[in-house]
């Protein structure tokens, strides 16, 4: 159930339902106990997993959560009631569960901004914004540049949006330990999301600062929210940016000639072959025309509800500058 990844550090692999069917959740063993860092789904499987880990006489003292996913906050409530624990997160985080707490972000608002963008019909679970994960209130709050303490050691609170936009990681200088969640994967891109909360948020934007911000933190050892743990922060950073310069430029190349939906872009590029694997893809799709823009490289048009865009003229895509400072 526990695997070792340094001393006082172990991880455990959660199962969930959707996506990419694990979440890595972290221990950090501490004089007092072990602090939690993400949960995992509320799926039954889960809560067998950590009813076993607790039983076996593991001691959680405090749970902290990255950001506010279903799949990293989804035993919160869970752990609060049945086992007394208080749960941790950011401000900025706390701001967008209230969001979903008070209805202000709702299943419609997503298939909204699915139709406008013409995409085809999608299971309706992929559309689904389930609240019941939601339904917490975390009992500390923490900052931006706030040290919080994992186990017995101080880290530090770096606030990375772009997969979400209350995304934080925790840096441990001394040990150069980043807990990394879902801000870079060893071996697939994060998917980037468009905010619900205020439609005019650049995710793409602000996911290239904080890749270049994170860059700069001499690193060891990353922890991810899914798959392997890894070493090589800046060429990871690297490979994410150059990823996504790659299909911004494959973006515009589509839409030299037409008009297009970003559906339509979306399918071209990843010609999916089941409807279930086009909307994750499709929802970084258009948090990257967002981005295409803002920098003034793509118009758009509405038609019967539904955007359409096109390259701009002469319009070749900018190079994501690649920091050289460590």
């Amino acid at each position: 159930m526990l695997t070792k990844v340094v001393d006082d550090i172990y991880l455990v692999k959660v199962r969930f339902p959707f996506g990419i069917r694990e979440v890595n959740c972290y221990l950090f063993k501490g004089e007092r106990g072990y602090t939690l860092v993400d949960t995992g789904s509320e799926a039954e499987e889960s809560i067998q997993l950590w009813t076993d880990i607790l039983s076996s006489g593991i001691v959680i003292e405090k749970i902290v959560l990255t950001h506010v996913h279903p799949d990293h906050v989804g035993l919160a409530r869970w752990f609060q009631e049945n086992h007394q624990l208080p749960v941790h997160l950011s401000t900025i985080g706390n701001e967008e569960l209230k969001m979903i707490q008070n209805d202000h972000i709702k299943e419609e608002d997503l298939e909204n901004i699915v139709f406008e963008n013409g995409a085809p019909s999608i299971p309706t679970e992929m559309l689904s914004l389930d609240p019941t994960p939601y339904y917490f209130t975390p009992d500390v709050l923490f900052e931006i540049g706030e040290f919080i303490q994992l186990g017995d050691d101080e880290y530090e609170v770096i606030w990375t949006p772009g997969h979400s936009t209350d995304h934080m990681c925790f840096y441990q200088r001394e040990k150069q330990i980043l807990v990394v969640g879902d801000h870079v994967l060893k071996d697939i891109s994060p998917i980037i999301y468009f905010s619900l909360s205020n439609k005019e948020v650049d995710s793409m934007k602000h996911y290239f600062e904080s890749l270049d911000l994170i860059r700069n933190y001499p690193t060891k050892l990353c922890l991810p929210g899914h798959g392997e743990v890894f070493s090589n922060l800046t060429e990871r950073v690297d490979e994410l940016k150059k990823g996504h310069e790659h299909r911004l430029e494959q973006m515009l190349n589509c839409l030299k000639s037409d008009w297009k939906t970003a559906a339509e872009v979306c399918a071209e590029i990843y010609q999916p072959k089941k409807k279930a694997h086009f909307f994750s893809p499709f929802i970084s799709t258009i948090a990257r025309f967002k981005y295409l823009v803002s920098e003034g490289m793509v118009d758009y048009s509405t038609e019967n509800g539904i955007r359409y865009y096109r390259a701009k003229s002469e319009c070749n895509i900018k190079k994501v500058e690649v920091s050289t400072t460590d």
